[in-house]
């Protein structure tokens, strides 16, 4: 068959973290194609040709897969949140544990055996809705893009959300009526994006992201949608006036109610600002951290660094109160955030303290602040993973432990390879399905150190790596 056929039978062996099935073009180039699965077979039709890879649509299925499953979301096909709708979860679970261990082999170099993810609710978990705002006919609308687009998917309700979520924003969307939407294509326009955070009690924080110096009527928008909706007990508005893909701008405006939300946590209290980190699934974070304290086994009188520890929830919850904690994170609000919680959870600077800076920096100043070196660290960054310079810090410092949580495992298995090159071995790993339905999966790696390799070996390998993960 030419190179440049424009059909072929296809016959499905894996699927990707995008949610398109994988075959060959009978050139030899790989084929991806939406809504295939593996173990099915059907007829594609090349869209987009490129040099080691092929575009393809699924024009006949002629072999289903026993894990093919009616999706139960009206919008799953033009929505661009969801991947699996159409696999049972299952087989989502299997996929996404052998993900993980096919990308510690390659990338990694490693060879270990993935436990199936821990799993939980696979609906209604995420705690966070983040909307692009439109407009359509005169009237502002909200939903999700569609895939590999800026078109906009009105959803009424989302399966990974509660109702609760729908129904404030279309509350809140009707206050916002008579204003214009933000147009991406000429820097025009004032609503950007609906921002709802929620709490375990059910009490929301709510932001208007705009593109301008204020929100007209603010205080009137937060006190009607307040009364409307008691469970909002906080209104922010965010100032983003950058012609950037990047959701928040620098400033957040405190118009009405609570400051910060407040939450719970593997037992500890949290106060958390809309602008800090905070997982978007509460339970599968819970069951995370407990992994990784596991993992970690942390002992009274050690020292332990939490190298990206945003509102200090992870090194709160894996470093016990008789043991020295010292975080770091790039965000100054999630700091103060992270001061104020380890005060809420009873401990003073004598063991706990945290510094607003960039991770590789942090590190000597976590080391000066109780004159220790670390006995474990804990990394938890965010997709793109540890700048190299962090990684030749941690080999040069040879903390006893390394426990790595990663959201992604191709970044996971590049600074994984790095680390074993400077004298650490994998001890254990383990995956938390934080993310159901979606292409993501979260990860926890306890490294600890083997030998005392020549660290500067690994500058050589970085570049490769890098491109790898990629």
């Amino acid at each position: 068959m030419a190179k440049n056929e424009t059909r072929f039978e296809g016959v499905f062996t894996d699927i990707t973290d995008k949610g398109f099935g994988v075959c060959r073009h009978p050139d030899g180039r790989t084929a991806f194609v939406a809504d295939a699965l593996p173990e099915e077979r059907g007829t594609v039709k090349v869209i987009k040709e490129y040099k080691s890879y092929v575009i393809g649509k699924l024009e006949e299925r002629k072999v289903s897969s026993p894990h093919r499953v009616e999706p139960d979301c009206a919008v799953y096909r033009r929505c661009g949140g969801c991947i699996y709708r159409h696999m049972d979860y299952g087989a989502e679970l299997e996929h996404k544990r052998r993900a993980v261990e096919e990308q510690l082999k390659r990338i990694g170099g490693v060879e270990v055996s993935v436990p199936a993810p821990i799993s939980g609710d696979s609906a209604e978990y995420r705690n966070k809705l983040l909307l692009p705002v439109g407009k359509v006919n005169g009237e502002l609308i909200c939903g999700f893009y569609a895939p590999h687009s800026h078109s906009i998917i009105p959803c009424g309700e989302c399966r990974l959300h509660s109702p609760d979520f729908a129904e404030i924003t279309a509350e809140l969307l009707k206050l916002l009526q008579g204003k214009n939407a933000y147009d991406e294509s000429t820097g025009k326009g004032l609503i950007r994006h609906l921002y709802l955070r929620k709490n375990q009690k059910g009490e929301f924080c709510v932001t208007v992201i705009v593109n301008g110096k204020r929100l007209p009527s603010a205080e009137e928008i937060a006190e009607c949608l307040m009364e409307s909706k008691p469970a909002v007990k906080s209104f922010y508005v965010n100032l983003n006036m950058a012609r950037t893909n990047t959701v928040t701008g620098p400033d957040w405006v405190h118009i009405r109610g609570e400051k910060l939300l407040s939450e719970e946590l593997c037992g500890k209290k949290f106060l958390m600002s809309p602008a800090a980190f905070f997982q978007v699934n509460r339970a599968m974070t819970e069951k995370l951290y407990a992994k990784a304290a596991e993992f970690a086994d942390i002992q009274a009188g050690e020292t332990v660094f939490d190298m990206y520890c945003g509102i200090g929830s992870v090194g709160l919850c894996v470093c016990p109160d008789d043991a020295y904690l010292c975080g770091v994170e790039i965000v100054p609000a999630a700091i103060e955030n992270a001061r104020m919680n380890a005060a809420l959870n009873g401990r003073g600077e004598d063991t706990a303290r945290f510094f607003a800076c960039d991770a590789a920096e942090g590190f000597e100043r976590c080391e000066n602040a109780f004159g220790k070196k670390p006995d474990t660290v804990l990394l938890d960054p965010p997709r793109a993973g540890l700048a190299p310079q962090l990684v030749k810090t941690l080999i040069e410092e040879a903390p006893k432990k390394i426990v790595y949580i990663s959201c992604n495992p191709a970044t996971l298995a590049r600074d994984i390879a790095l680390f074993t090159v400077g004298g650490y071995k994998v001890d254990k790993v383990a995956t938390v399905d934080m993310f159901p339905r979606t292409g993501h999966v979260e990860s926890v790696v306890c490294l600890s150190r083997e030998k005392a390799d020549d660290y500067i070996r690994i500058s050589v390998h970085t570049k490769d790596l890098q491109t790898k993960a990629n």
